[in-house]
């Protein structure tokens, strides 16, 4: 179970980033899909980080759906 639970948390930031990167990357060169999934992985990652971070600040609790709803 814990497996999957950490599957989870690194896939989910990783593809959502990786999407956004094709989505905001419209004219790629050849070799754009490996681009686009190391500058996704650290965009998906920064951007549960940030997503973790103001859920902190309002006081909502740390669990994973608030973050994967967003980034899915």
């Amino acid at each position: 179970m814990e497996g999957l639970r950490t599957s989870l948390a690194l896939g989910i930031p990783w593809l959502a980033g990786t999407l956004w990167v094709r989505a905001l990357w419209r004219d790629s060169p050849a070799g754009g899909w490996p681009l686009a999934w190391g500058y996704g992985y650290f965009l998906g990652l920064l951007a549960a980080i940030l997503l973790l971070r103001i859920q902190a600040m309002i006081g909502w609790p740390l669990d994973w759906v608030g973050p994967t709803l967003i980034l899915a």
